[in-house]
Order: C-alpha cells, then structure tokens, then sequence
C-alpha cells in the first residue's frame, strides 16, 4: 500500500503518464500495449 506521501507523489504523475499514453495511443496504439503490460 503506497503512503500518504507516497499518494501525493503519484498523482501529479499518473496525470503526466495518462497524457502520455493518450497521446501515444493516437499515433503509436501497439507501442502503448507494450508500455502498459511492463
């Protein structure tokens, strides 16, 4: 289980990666199952 602070870290974060992987899935959908299974 992650921390509290271990939370706040994460978060800012998840919201850069679900950017990222939106984009990627638009140009580049087999890369980004690849990225998700790892």
């Amino acid at each position: 289980m992650l921390k509290k602070g271990d939370r706040n870290l994460a978060l800012p974060n998840k919201r850069k990666l679900v950017k990222v992987i939106r984009r990627s899935r638009k140009c580049q959908p087999k890369a980004d199952l690849n990225s998700e299974n790892s």
